[in-house]
């Protein structure tokens, strides 16, 4: 739901409201089932439990209007879900490791004024925990993403319906970051494990992604895979942006 709230703000010109909403996570708690008095029609009725980090709950206790336009943009696409909401409960959320690099990825995503790379990452933490499959899917694309961004950004030609391990040796080629490029046997063998997990993802997702039909029994993913592919996509992507961001010109080996 996170993400549905986000883009109804944005697509309204609210982004501080949204970079708000893009820090919490919203669980949906069932209260009860009731039936309308000779309608013939049910709706389900739940209290939703908005977790926000410190700052988010700061922002909200100085701004009342923010706070009314935030829960406005919650029940408005909750009850678009089927949801009847009966309350907002704001509590705090810790801050872990995880969450950090999320926020870190988020803001690098936002200065790239790249949307289409932004609502990608949006997907993965929307997904990680509700829809495991998906969250891998939305993780390789953020990345395939980020590696057209970059390859665009320096006037490198490439084939668009290139798959992602072929994207990513393209963009460390073009930042002098490509393996057999490197001297130092440590940094070579890093570089290479980068490629590994690139295309370990690209593996993944065709596997027990939700990119292809699945049928009864087949392999689905975790949360806890999700959350290893969500968060090594993130590394990869910020390592890559870094780096991209610190080069002062694209390398001449650079090609489709």
């Amino acid at each position: 739901m996170i993400e549905s709230v986000s883009r109804w703000l944005r697509d309204g010109d609210d982004h501080t409201a949204a970079d708000l909403v893009d820090q919490c996570d919203i669980e949906p708690h069932f209260i009860d089932l009731f039936f309308e008095i000779g309608g013939g029609r049910d709706y389900e009725v739940y209290d939703l439990v908005v977790a926000a980090p410190r700052p988010v709950h700061i922002a909200l206790e100085s701004n009342s209007e923010l706070s009314n336009l935030i829960e406005t943009a919650i029940r408005g696409c909750a009850e678009s879900e089927g949801m009847q909401v009966r309350g907002i409960n704001w509590i705090p959320r810790t801050v872990s490791a995880s969450d950090d690099l999320d926020r870190e990825l988020g803001l690098t995503l936002k200065s790239l004024d790249a949307e289409h790379v932004s609502r990608f990452w949006r997907k993965c933490l929307d997904r990680k925990s509700s829809d495991p499959d998906g969250a891998i899917t939305a993780a390789r694309s953020m990345l395939e993403s980020v590696c057209k961004h970059i390859l665009n950004s320096r006037s490198i030609l490439f084939d668009y319906t290139s798959n992602l391990p072929s994207l990513f040796h393209a963009t460390l080629d073009c930042l002098s970051l490509s393996p057999r490029q490197q001297t130092d046997d440590t940094l070579r063998r890093l570089l290479g494990n980068c490629q590994s997990i690139v295309n370990g993802l690209a593996s993944i997702r065709n596997d027990i992604g939700d990119a292809h039909g699945k049928v009864d029994g087949e392999l689905t993913a975790s949360a806890l895979e999700a959350e290893l592919a969500v968060n090594l996509a993130a590394s990869v992507a910020m390592f890559v942006l870094q780096q991209s961001s610190v080069a002062t010109s694209p390398a001449a080996s650079c090609g489709t």
